[in-house]
């Protein structure tokens, strides 16, 4: 089966699920869901359900529309129910797509709310315990606003004939929405993953794995975060997961490689910037057996090396004015 996911988002068992800017994090994400024929529908199911589920849908790492093969199609909705889903009917598909995008535009009422509190709405009676809201649909893309991101626990089903031709379904609806962000695939089939990997625009495809989860680094090998790069296709600076080392940036020094060139010598320099105990002064090496016993010279203290206690002075407030005024002309484009 294959089933694709949208946040923008697609995921697939053996069906197709696929997600879904110039910035270091995230986009928007159209995740699609992809499960092949052989796939364990029972634990594909679960995962499926347990990922979109998961705190009510707001994470961007969830999927939005499940593509799967026509020929498991009735064991795979079984398994969804099995798993905590309600399958909607066509009167329930068209409440649901009435109350999500009214005018065409998402309702944010809705965004974060429980599956049982989105049903109660829009008047489809469930059980307590429903967790995803699924709703078969014919088509995907623009015509069906239902296989575009909902941040809520309702999940567009479609089904197609050949795993070709999930594999086009995902990738329309990761142009619509969602380039360069995550997809999901479900299955055993290796050469299929990759297929499936190497024909979508995203960064990251877990594979039998929930995909809120797993693209986000907790149920797979992936760095573990929250902010998800979508790269050049989602017109982000990053492609992979954002972590400490794309947030924190330093200034290197870099000498000159001919080694006809001296290099500095170190050993008894001081760090620029030591905070305002010191503490990263650097220790004066111990001797080695080998070296002489020479006492390390004493640097005094002086004014200019000195700790830096601060803008307590009127030079550092006056710069700081200066950065800040620098700052507001910038935001104001130069206005006063």
């Amino acid at each position: 089966m294959r089933q694709v996911a949208d946040h923008s988002r697609i995921s697939r068992f053996r069906s197709v699920d696929a997600p879904s800017s110039q910035r270091v994090s995230e986009g928007n994400t159209e995740k699609p869901s992809t499960k092949e024929a052989a796939a364990d529908q029972t634990a594909a199911a679960q995962r499926i359900i347990d990922s979109k589920s998961f705190d009510n849908s707001v994470l961007c790492t969830n999927e939005s529309v499940l593509l799967t093969l026509d020929s498991n199609r009735q064991r795979f909705e079984r398994a969804l129910r099995a798993a905590g889903g309600y399958l909607c009917n066509e009167a329930d598909v068209a409440r649901l797509r009435d109350f999500l995008f009214p005018g065409g535009h998402l309702n944010t009422a809705a965004v974060g709310k429980s599956a049982v509190w989105i049903a109660r709405q829009v008047g489809i009676r469930v059980v307590p315990g429903t967790k995803v809201l699924i709703a078969p649909v014919d088509r995907a893309g623009i015509e069906e606003p239902l296989t575009r991101e909902k941040l809520c626990p309702v999940l567009a089903l479609m089904s197609v004939g050949t795993f070709e031709r999930a594999k086009g379904v995902a990738q329309m609806i990761l142009r619509m929405s969602g380039a360069g962000h995550s997809a999901a695939y479900h299955g055993e089939d290796a050469q299929q993953a990759l297929d499936y990997a190497a024909a979508l625009c995203v960064y990251r495809v877990v594979v039998n794995a929930p995909c809120s989860q797993g693209a986000a680094g907790f149920a797979t090998h992936l760095a573990p975060s929250f902010m998800i790069g979508t790269g050049y296709a989602g017109r982000s600076s990053v492609g992979e997961n954002i972590g400490p080392q794309h947030l924190v940036h330093w200034t290197r020094l870099a000498w000159n490689s001919d080694a006809a060139v001296p290099f500095g010598d170190f050993s008894h320099v001081r760090a620029p910037f030591e905070g305002p105990d010191g503490s990263s002064r650097p220790t004066t090496p111990s001797p080695t057996a080998a070296a002489p016993t020479v006492p390390s010279p004493t640097i005094a203290p002086s004014p200019t090396t000195a700790p830096s206690q601060g803008f307590e002075s009127g030079a550092d407030r006056e710069l700081l004015r200066h950065l800040i005024l620098q700052e507001l002309r910038q935001l104001t484009g130069g206005q006063p």
